[in-house]
């Protein structure tokens, strides 16, 4: 019987730690944050993101930043909420006959009493897609990759396709024509078409339109915008219009 009893309870305390119960050393309350330092990479590689919270600015790229709005901010703390349950050293070297190589993750947060938390994690793996990572670990990091290459990439599109209005009655159209960009504007059923402007492809960082009319938005390589508002039965250059915050500029 004693046997059995001393079974029972290294299972429920074997149980106990697999289910990640305990916290992570020196995590707190993720609304005392207030700066989260994070990287995730081959080791060959270098260089890290900063999320200040609390004056709402990240750092990226070694000399790029840019304002954080209040709801990435929100975002960002309910992501780093699962790392409560993670171990502060984390490691995983599987067998395999395969290729591998090593992929790390370090995360830094601070907090408003001046102490931090820290998490370290090395994995192997045949690629950085397939690599296993603590439990949640995905999420927080297409949380903290998407919020920055909003800023890589922005809102602007610059592949071939069609791009369409925000109620679908229209689409905007690129074509690369040697060193020209043909932007054209075409009616839902492709039976209409309005040629907006014809600029050079080196010049081109892609286009968008707004989320709640018909403007559409052109930005050049110098970081500049333009933006073209349907007249009638046509679209024109608009020197007036102003660029919603929510749409972002690509990194020039």
């Amino acid at each position: 019987m004693r046997k059995v009893i001393i079974f029972v309870l290294s299972v429920i305390f074997a149980a106990f730690m697999l289910c990640g119960c305990s916290s992570a050393e020196g995590f707190q309350d993720v609304q005392n944050i207030t700066v989260i330092d994070f990287s995730c990479s081959p080791m060959s590689s270098e260089g890290n993101t900063r999320f200040d919270l609390e004056n709402g600015v990240l750092y990226f790229d070694d000399s790029k930043e840019s304002a954080l709005d209040p709801s990435e901010i929100e975002s960002i703390r309910n992501a780093i909420a699962v790392a409560e349950k993670w171990d502060n050293h984390y490691r995983y070297e599987p067998f395999s006959l395969g290729r591998t190589a090593p992929f790390t993750y370090k995360i830094t947060i601070e907090y408003y009493d001046g102490t931090s938390c820290e998490f370290e994690g090395y994995t192997l793996a045949g690629s950085l897609d397939s690599a296993k990572w603590p439990k949640g670990f995905d999420e927080l990091k297409s949380t903290l990759e998407g919020i920055v290459n909003l800023r890589r990439y922005g809102s602007f599109a610059v592949d071939t396709g069609r791009y369409y209005s925000y109620d679908g009655n229209y689409f905007a159209s690129v074509s690369y024509w040697r060193h020209d960009i043909d932007i054209v504007i075409c009616s839902d059923d492709g039976e209409k078409s309005y040629p907006v402007c014809i600029c050079d492809s080196s010049d081109f960082r892609g286009l968008c339109w707004e989320n709640d009319n018909y403007n559409l938005w052109i930005q050049t390589k110098d970081g500049d915008t333009l933006c073209y508002s349907k007249n009638g039965e046509e679209w024109t250059l608009n020197e007036n219009a102003v660029k919603p915050g929510y749409i972002i500029l690509k990194s020039v």
